[in-house]
């Protein structure tokens, strides 16, 4: 092998060598440096003084790591959970039902509403921020709102399947579903496949009166549907 090689090879060893070696000496200074930290403040410092200070640092310096920040004061923080929490802060984002300013207890959820700001403007889309009390209000009647469609679609969907057909016939709801049977059936008689004549959309069953299926319905022409119905049989059928 190469003696320029096995130098190169060497050299690269003996300067990981000596990186990890420091790396190991600020780890130990690190350690020193934050327990005698953690002496400092935690002595004697009850939970209101731990919590005004924790928070203070928490919102100063995002890039810190937040069980850091706790264990300098003798104390935990694991996502949101522990003995400490920082207090809340305005973001400057203000909430479009009631006007209040919205409050963020983390910077996750601080960064989450400036991010949908951003992400409406971005995306030309209007923003409406809302406090938890408005959200909830507003997913409220949001729920409302579907309850009552449901229930008028449901009390429809009695009314169609209990009305007379000739009446049902002249619906805008069958209205709507004989085209949409034409359509599929490219208008022609799924019986005969003739086109350019008149075409009847015939319910194979009525179970389903209202918001039939696509295979609840046949499209056939006036000549095979007068067939269907006299029960005769017809031409390419089992």
């Amino acid at each position: 092998m190469d003696d320029g090689a096995i130098n190169a090879a060497l050299n690269l060893v003996a300067d990981l060598d000596s990186i990890e070696q420091r790396r190991r000496l600020l780890e130990q200074e690190r350690t020193a440096a934050f327990e005698t930290a953690r002496t400092e403040f935690s002595a004697g410092m009850d939970n209101a003084t731990a919590t005004a200070l924790f928070s203070e640092l928490y919102w100063m310096l995002p890039d810190t790591g937040s069980e850091m920040l706790a264990g300098l004061f003798g104390r935990r923080y694991r996502g949101g959970q522990g003995d400490l929490r920082p207090l809340p802060i305005g973001t400057g984002v203000y909430c479009v039902g009631c006007g209040s300013e919205l409050m963020a207890g983390s910077r996750s959820k601080r960064d989450k509403i400036h991010g949908d700001r951003r992400d409406a403007a971005k995306r030309k889309k209007n923003f409406h921020p809302r406090c938890d009390d408005c959200q909830a209000s507003h997913l409220s009647a949001h729920h409302a709102k579907w309850d009552e469609l449901r229930k008028l679609e449901a009390d429809r969907q009695r009314e169609l399947r209990t009305m007379p057909y000739s009446l049902y016939l002249k619906t805008p709801e069958w209205q709507a579903t004989r085209v949409a049977a034409l359509k599929r059936a490219r208008y022609a008689c799924q019986l005969c496949k003739h086109i350019n004549t008149t075409l009847d959309v015939h319910h194979n069953t009525y179970d389903r009166r209202g918001h039939e299926l696509a295979s609840d319905l046949l499209v056939v022409c006036r000549g095979c549907h007068e067939k269907h119905h006299d029960k005769l049989p017809v031409e390419g059928l089992s």
